[in-house]
């Protein structure tokens, strides 16, 4: 039977899900376990592995991927936090009308989404980008 509530944890640009015993977001996992355990939510976190340094939308597909080897079409709710470039992730992957590959399930996963929750995202780019796109740059 397929976990109700899954909870993914999205990394952002050279992003990991751990390196050795350093967790990307050890203290966050911890933090919302504790506090949905006290509210007595039954949930799955899943940190989520991302292919570092490469495009949104390769990225995006790679998250796609794990929603669903983790069970996220049989889910009854999906919720995701996204960190720095891991929230344009999940807001690509989110967006109506956007085809990442073939078939529906980017739909498929948008319809049992209820939240998604970015976290010091650069939804209108960053300053570095910004700086290639001057005269300078």
């Amino acid at each position: 039977m397929a976990m109700k509530r899954l909870v993914f944890l999205v990394p952002g640009f050279f992003g990991f899900t751990s390196v050795g015993a350093l967790s990307y977001f050890r203290d966050v996992e911890i933090t919302l376990r504790r506090a949905l355990a006290k509210r007595g939510v039954e949930a799955r976190i899943v940190r989520c592995a991302t292919q570092p340094t490469a495009s949104i939308p390769r990225r995006a597909d790679r998250l796609r991927r794990q929603v669903i080897s983790h069970g996220g079409l049989e889910a009854r709710d999906l919720h995701f936090v996204g960190h720095s470039t891991g929230g344009l992730d999940v807001r690509m992957l989110l967006t109506p009308g956007v085809k990442i590959a073939t078939g529906n399930t980017e739909e498929r996963i948008a319809r049992r989404t209820r939240t998604a929750i970015s976290v010091c995202t650069p939804h209108h780019c960053t300053p570095l980008a910004n700086y290639f796109l001057t005269l300078q740059g």
